[in-house]
């Protein structure tokens, strides 16, 4: 008797259970559209950080680099960071043809890595932008190095989120091997975007050597061939330091 009054109170409990669950349809009386909006705008007076140059675009490490390795700028189209070059000259005076590398740019405690150029373009557009390089005369009190010219000898091209492959197809490398110092007409573009090239929001560099990695190793080494200083036959120079004044312009509209 327990029995089946247990299966009857079951099924009952199933059934009323199979009834509520019947759907009920709800039809559709209204609709309105709303916006959902965002404003972005420019910092005028941002600075930023420097990012070492990465052939990958992979890795974002930014660095620090003391002052008087180079100097930045600010605004949302910036130079990021600009070289200030210290060339190896050995001992001894001479009228002869000379060649002489630059040291090396120190970062972080002690790091160190090829001279680069590095421009931030974070506009909000993509402006066909150039940054320019002239060089005033190397000179010793009033002796001059008439005639002496830097030389950037290579070039890798990088930016950030991207690799070297498709830095080349936005970026164009430095236009001139030779920047003349003191030559009123002689300026070289060491780094430049092409024209429709989609730059904004990223950080992007020319290292002044052929085939750079961000994983090589400078333990040991204190110059760079990418970077050099030569010196004209027939003019010997005094004993001192030789300081030229090297001007970085940044244009946004070649």
């Amino acid at each position: 008797m327990k029995n089946k009054l247990s299966t009857l109170l079951t099924l009952t409990i199933c059934a009323s259970i199979l009834g509520a669950a019947t759907p009920a349809f709800a039809g559709e009386v209204g609709s309105e559209t709303t916006t959902g909006k965002v404003e972005f705008t420019t910092d005028d007076d941002e600075t930023g950080t420097i990012v070492k140059p990465d052939e990958e675009g992979e890795d974002d490490e930014v660095i620090t680099i003391p002052e008087e390795e180079g100097t930045t700028g600010s605004g949302p189209l910036r130079i990021q960071f600009v070289p200030a070059f210290s060339f190896v000259a050995p001992a001894g005076i001479s009228t002869e043809l000379k060649t002489y590398d630059a040291k090396l740019t120190k970062y972080n405690a002690d790091g160190k890595m090829p001279a680069f150029v590095q421009v931030t373009n974070n506009s909000g557009e993509n402006p066909t932008w150039n940054l320019k390089a002239k060089a005033s005369v190397f000179k010793n009190g009033d002796h001059e190095l008439t005639g002496a010219s830097i030389n950037f000898n290579g070039s890798t091209l990088t930016t950030t989120g991207f690799n070297t492959a498709n830095a080349n197809t936005k970026l164009n490398k430095q236009s001139a091997t030779t920047l003349v110092a003191g030559d009123e007409d002689s300026t070289v573009s060491v780094l430049s975007a092409k024209a429709g090239a989609d730059t904004n929001g990223q950080q992007l560099s020319n290292v002044f050597q052929d085939d750079y990695k961000i994983a090589d190793d400078y333990d040991g080494q204190t110059t760079t061939t990418g970077v050099q200083l030569i010196k004209p036959a027939g003019i010997a120079p005094k004993k001192g330091t030789y300081t030229s004044t090297i001007t970085w312009t940044l244009e946004d509209g070649i």
